[in-house]
């Protein structure tokens, strides 16, 4: 019932902001579920770290009326890509987004990445690259596959959906696959621990390059607003870190 209510909500705010699309004075947002840095409630506007952190720097003295559009992940970037969205919150850089987006000048978050494995897996730590060589992971689909796996032989198995941590988690327990991997350590982290399966699963950080996650925006957003989370970015960007150690 929970998700039928969250779909209502998600197609009756999708509704109004596209009829009112055309109006300079408003903002569609795109939102995913990404706790703690955005939580998508049942009803009502969207929670975390990166919500909070645009409300108060950004759309809090602004005469903007804000829209917050809530789909998958993939969704929310095409959804950008064809302009039905302004912007969207926490997207890696990739040569050919970069081609279709527009990148603030900073990003909002750094993060390692991670790998969800059961607790008797033959994978206990990862010291290096090297570990993951012919691994099966399992991966949302349409999100970003760093450039470093490319050495490691590793086979993806990509999944969609609202609820692709919990079928990534059914997978791992029918042993269909190795782990899968989360590339916000700190979202994979938190699931495990809100969900009690810390017991079950545990989460092993990938020793590579932290991901630079920035907030995005189409080709056609209003330039004045993509000064304004810019200037944000700039002059608030290390309040990020505190709003969001408040909610781990």
């Amino acid at each position: 019932m929970k998700f039928f209510k969250y779909l209502a909500w998600m197609a009756t705010t999708l509704i109004c902001s596209l009829g009112a699309r055309a109006s300079t004075s408003e903002v569609l947002v795109g939102v995913y579920d990404l706790p703690p840095h955005i939580i998508i409630p049942a009803q009502g506007t969207p929670q975390g770290a990166a919500p909070q952190f645009l409300n108060k720097y950004v759309f809090q003295k602004s005469p903007l009326k804000v829209h917050w559009v809530a789909a998958h992940f993939a969704r929310t970037m095409i959804d950008l890509e064809n302009g039905r969205l302004d912007m969207v919150l926490l997207v890696a850089k990739t040569s050919e987004r970069e081609n279709k987006y527009i990148f603030s000048e900073s990003p909002l978050y750094q993060t390692p990445s991670g790998i969800v494995v059961k607790k008797d897996s033959k994978i206990q730590k990862i010291q290096s690259l090297h570990d993951l060589q012919g691994l099966s992971l399992g991966h949302d689909l349409g999100s970003i596959v760093p450039d470093y796996f490319k050495e490691t032989g590793v086979k993806f198995h990509f999944v969609s959906g609202q609820d692709y941590f919990k079928r990534n988690l059914r997978l791992l327990r029918s042993g269909r696959i190795d782990g899968f991997f989360v590339p916000t350590f700190s979202h994979g982290l938190y699931k495990l621990k809100k969900d009690h399966l810390l017991s079950e699963f545990s989460i092993l950080e990938i020793p590579a390059k932290p991901l630079k996650l920035y907030i995005i925006f189409g080709k056609k957003t209003d330039p004045q607003l993509i000064k304004a989370v810019n200037t944000a970015l700039k002059n608030h960007g290390d309040q990020y870190l505190k709003m969001l150690h408040q909610l781990l």
